[in-house]
Order: structure tokens, then sequence, then C-alpha cells
């Protein structure tokens, strides 16, 4: 696991958090492994509760007998491991977002427990706040007034919100809607605020002085995501480390047409083959050349996608032929929409950015 410990000795780290592990029918080996590596990474830093920020898993109007096992599985690893959970459910936990109820509070008991409107906790020498997804336009500005209010926050110890949210600055995109976020100022009164939702790890600036993370996802899920993934270690003086987790890597590959031969495409079958890494190669030239490519070459050796110049050309395979698929703008959106109907997600907020 790679990790950069930190070098000071006077403190002590009180929790690891995760957020959007998103578990699904085609990733449950992924997902034990990551759930291993947290529960190893408390056992040798002799950290005794994990915090999940929501996401738990990602299908929002059911869930696969295989998923449901899965969760009882994490329920019972973390269990048995010595360890406790307190976590809080993300918009793809529930069917109804503006529900308290959600599929990991099935789980619910005293190692296990899922926060499921909002609650202040005292947890040493922290209070630590949990607020789950609602409805950024929705309940969750009156929940968190509700909540802070509530809290009756110490200023003399360190106050933390775990929370599952669009937040603006979130998205380091030139399209990003922040009319639909909630502001980061709004989170003054506390001193380190760990956010659930947004995928890439990125540190939100704004003008108070709360450290405001969206720590990333335990796992990249696509080519669309960074591979800055892993665990959050929050230690006794509310100071924070990242820990990379060990996963297959997402690797996009630029090259010219005419530079593709064979110790390119053995490069390539090497990296899939020893490291299991996904493979995206975008190609440089003109389609007319890259209909000339041998387009077996690509799908044999496991390459998840192939991208010439704007257009993508993704692989498909029709009764066992290969063929590439031409993705203008108009039909990555209906292409889009078809995988949200797939994994039952709202293809709302994604077609957004498209």
């Amino acid at each position: 696991m790679a990790m950069k410990m930190s070098l000071t000795t006077n403190k002590k780290p009180k929790y690891i958090f995760l957020t959007d592990t998103h578990a699904t029918d085609n990733n449950l080996d992924l997902q034990v492994s990551v759930w291993k590596q947290a529960i190893d990474l408390c056992i040798k830093l002799d950290v005794k509760t994990i915090l999940h920020g929501g996401d738990f898993v990602t299908a929002r109007k059911a869930q696969s007998l295989e998923v449901l096992e899965h969760l009882v599985w994490v329920k019972n690893s973390i269990i048995n491991s010595g360890l406790n959970l307190i976590g809080i459910a993300g918009n793809h936990d529930k069917t109804d977002q503006e529900s308290i109820f959600s599929y990991p509070k099935l789980l619910n008991d005293e190692s296990f427990r899922i926060i499921d409107n909002y609650e202040n906790i005292k947890l040493d020498n922290f209070t630590i706040s949990f607020l789950p997804y609602f409805p950024e336009t929705g309940s969750y500005k009156d929940k968190y007034k509700k909540m802070s209010n509530e809290a009756i926050l110490n200023k003399s110890e360190k106050n933390i919100l775990l929370t599952h949210i669009g937040v603006n600055g979130g998205l380091a995109h030139e399209n990003a809607t922040s009319n639909k976020e909630v502001p980061a100022d709004m989170f003054v009164e506390y001193d380190l605020v760990l956010i659930g939702h947004y995928h890439n790890r990125n540190k939100i600036e704004c003008d108070i002085d709360t450290d405001i993370w969206y720590v990333g996802s335990a796992a990249p899920k696509d080519f669309g995501e960074d591979n800055r993934k892993g665990f959050t270690i929050i230690y006794d003086d509310c100071s924070i480390e990242f820990v990379d987790a060990k996963f297959p890597k997402f690797r996009t590959v630029n090259i010219e047409q005419s530079e593709i031969n064979d110790s390119f495409i053995e490069e390539l079958k090497k990296d899939i083959s020893e490291n299991k890494t996904n493979i995206r190669v975008i190609i440089d030239g003109d389609e007319s050349e890259l209909k000339a490519l041998k387009k077996e070459i690509f799908s044999e050796i496991g390459v998840k996608k192939v991208k010439l110049n704007s257009n993508d050309v993704s692989l498909i395979n029709k009764l066992d032929k290969v063929e590439f698929v031409n993705l203008d703008k108009s039909t990555l959106r209906s292409e889009y929409k078809k995988f949200c109907v797939s994994c039952e997600i709202d293809p709302k907020l994604g077609l957004e950015y498209i």
C-alpha cells in the first residue's frame, strides 16, 4: 500500500475515513480488496473506528442479492476485526433522495451505525457531525442548520463535519453548476469538513478558516477519474493524511497512428496482463487511417477504449465481431442515457457536462 506516514510523533491516528465505495455486481472483487485494505490500515495504526462518507452502493432502485451479501460481508469483516463503523447515506444509497431510509441502514447495530437523518457525536476530543445526502436545492440546508445549532460546538475543541453533497468549488470544471450546489462558507462552524459525492480529491478554497476536502472515492470507476484514491487518516489534532489504496489503475495512452507497431501493442498487453491496468488509447489520425488498423489487436489484449481525435470510437462486440462505433456529441448523449438506465443513475447532472 502506497502511503506517506507523518513524521510527527506527538499526534495519534484516531479514525480512517473512506467514501464512495459504490458496490455493484461488476466490482465486488475490487470492493473486497478495498475494504480489506481499510481494515488492515486500521489494525496497523491501532485505529478502532472506520468512518464512511456515503454511497456504499451504486444502483438506486434495487440491490442484487450479491451486493446485499457483500454489505453483510463488510459489516461482519469490520466487527470480526474488533472494529466499528459509523457512516452516512449517499445519494446512491437511497431510492428517495429526501428520505432518511437507505440500503446500508438495514444493517444497523451498535458496531455498524448508519446515520439516517443527522447526528452530532462526541468522540474523544472531537464533536463529529454526520449529515447524509439530501438534495442541495431541497432539505439539505435546513437539516444542516438544525444540526449545527444542536451541536453546541465548543471552539476549545475540534469540530468535524462528515457529509455527502455537492459544494461550490468541488468540481474543477468550466461547466460546474454552482447554482445547484451549496456554498462552502456555510460550513464556517467547523474546523474540518470531509465530503463524499465527487470522486476526485480536491481541497475547496474559500474565505473561511475551515479545511474543506473532497477526499475522493476509495477507487476509480472509469477514465473520467484520476488514480489518487484511497483512505484518509484523521489524527487527534484534527489534521489529516491521505493513503493511496491498491487497485487497477486507469491509464490513457496518446499515440500517432503511424507509431502503432508490435512493440507498442506488446507494451500495452504487458501492462494489462501484469498490472490489470485499464487502458484507453487515443490515436492521432483520421478515420480512414483508423479503418486500416486491425481492430482485433486492441480488443484481444484487453484495451477498454479507443478514441480517435475528437470522436470517441468505442470497442464493442456484436456476435463475436469487433467493431468501432463513432460517438459524436449527439450519440454520446444517447449512449450516456442508456448507460444511466442500465445502472439506474439519474442522467440529468451528467448531461449538463456533455
